[in-house]
């Protein structure tokens, strides 16, 4: 329910680490807790989780957690799409959901996790409508198998260039400590995949931790 192992793990090397920090957006001091997590904690940025939490991203009830965020000039990542916790509840996984939060706070930075997890094509749509919203393409891209037509990597990020450009896409592994430790081998296929869709050297350099630098606000 908190991050607080997170929050020690980042502070072994707070020029490397930046965490993003988790809460409960229907608590009533959900945005108070957002805002001390990052003056006094030193958290860069928010994860939301709708399918686990279950709410709509839209619902109003989440707005004094999207306007402090905006305040504070941190992104919100949100995972949508399919899952690997079972308990979730794919009716509020729809990336559409953002749509009308991107319109109302249009200075904060949203980003689609896994580029959607499986609802790739919602994600493309939101950001035809929408400048402030970003994707991640972290993960092993297992839905990429389960679509009508299955994609390859070099596929989804040919589609988000086209859509997104390359400064609202954002590089990740999805890597885990507890299990194979860094994904290299993600790293190595987003390079072969930039390369083969001769990406610039800007292009490449925004995408695999530029973009994100910018949103954070940190050096690059």
């Amino acid at each position: 329910p908190r991050p607080d192992a997170l929050r020690r793990f980042a502070a072994c090397r707070p020029d490397r680490f930046f965490a993003f920090t988790f809460v409960n957006p229907w608590e009533a001091d959900a945005s108070t807790v957002l805002e001390e997590d990052v003056r006094r904690r030193g958290f860069r940025g928010l994860k939301l989780y709708p399918s686990i939490q279950q709410f709509h991203a839209y619902d109003e009830r989440a707005y004094p957690v999207y306007e402090r965020a905006e305040a504070l000039r941190i992104p919100i990542v949100f995972h949508f799409g399919v899952t690997l916790d079972y308990r979730s509840d794919l009716r509020y996984s729809n990336p559409l959901d953002l749509h009308p939060v991107a319109r109302d706070f249009p200075e904060l930075p949203l980003i689609v996790a896994h580029a959607g997890a499986g609802f790739f094509r919602e994600t493309l749509f939101l950001a035809y409508h929408c400048a402030n919203v970003h994707a991640d393409t972290s993960g092993s891209g297992t839905w990429m198998r389960y679509l009508p037509q299955p994609l390859t990597l070099a596929a989804v990020l040919e589609r988000l260039l086209d859509v997104f450009g390359p400064d609202r896409i954002l590089f990740g592994t999805d890597s885990r400590h507890a299990a194979e430790g860094y994904r290299h081998w993600l790293l190595r296929s987003h390079r072969e995949a930039l390369e083969a869709l001769q990406v610039s050297d800007a292009g490449r350099r925004a995408i695999l931790g530029g973009n994100m630098a910018r949103l954070l606000r940190i050096p690059w």
